[in-house]
């Protein structure tokens, strides 16, 4: 209810669809000034006849534009008459037969332009797909192969018989390749290498926490071959 309004003073309006007062709401106060029906029955039915005249405009249109349009066809008839009037009309059929034969020439040719441009067009999608396929029928056959060295070298692990050089890395110092190894810091740039057993006394002293003749080593944990049986 309004501010300062009594029950019996609400402001009232007159429905625009049954033409019947109605009264101020509490769930209109926020849009009174744009409310224009009493109820959603009438809201109902104002849009169905606000539909039904749209419509019979459109249909109106609709047929004034094919009226106009049957009056220009018209007056375009009359006036290519009144131009041919006077002329025989075997000419007239001669000069149409002519026109006729330059369209469907222009037709016939410009049709088998477009069925050789459709024909290089297919050739070069089929050469272009047979390329994409062969390209995928490698790609697929390599990852097949690599899967099988991968289970063959992991059968041989498990049974034992794989290459010595399985599974081994290779020494930062003396860069041979060996089952064990040693990670530690060597010198000033306090980088972590991989030191097998014979370079690890030259690196370190021979002590584990390294000596005053080693001031940059530093232990970091022993590796080894996980494969070696």
């Amino acid at each position: 209810m309004p501010n300062g309004v009594q029950k019996e003073n609400l402001p009232t309006k007159i429905c625009v669809s049954c033409n019947r007062p109605f009264t101020w709401r509490k769930k209109w106060e926020r849009c009174w000034e744009e409310v224009t029906t009493c109820s959603k029955s009438c809201n109902r039915q104002r849009r169905s006849q606000n539909a039904n005249v749209l419509s019979r405009t459109k249909v109106e249109a609709a047929e004034q534009k094919e009226f106009i349009d049957t009056e220009e066809e018209n007056s375009l008839s009359k006036k290519l008459a009144e131009s041919t009037n006077g002329i025989n009309e075997a000419d007239i059929s001669e000069e149409v037969l002519k026109l006729l034969q330059l369209d469907l020439e222009c037709t016939i040719s410009v049709d088998s332009d477009s069925e050789d441009e459709t024909k290089k067009h297919n050739t070069r999608n089929d050469k272009q797909q047979l390329h994409k396929n062969s390209e995928q029928f490698d790609e697929k056959a390599l990852r097949k192969q690599r899967r099988k060295e991968v289970k063959t070298e992991r059968r041989r692990k498990r049974e034992g018989n794989a290459d010595e050089n399985v599974g081994r890395k290779l020494c930062t110092v003396c860069s041979k390749q060996s089952d064990s190894l040693v990670r530690c810091m060597i010198d000033e740039s306090r980088d972590w290498n991989m030191v097998c057993g014979r370079c690890w006394k030259d690196v370190s002293g021979g002590v584990v926490d390294g000596d005053i003749a080693h001031p940059y080593y530093r232990y970091g944990g022993l590796w080894k071959n996980r494969t070696v049986k």
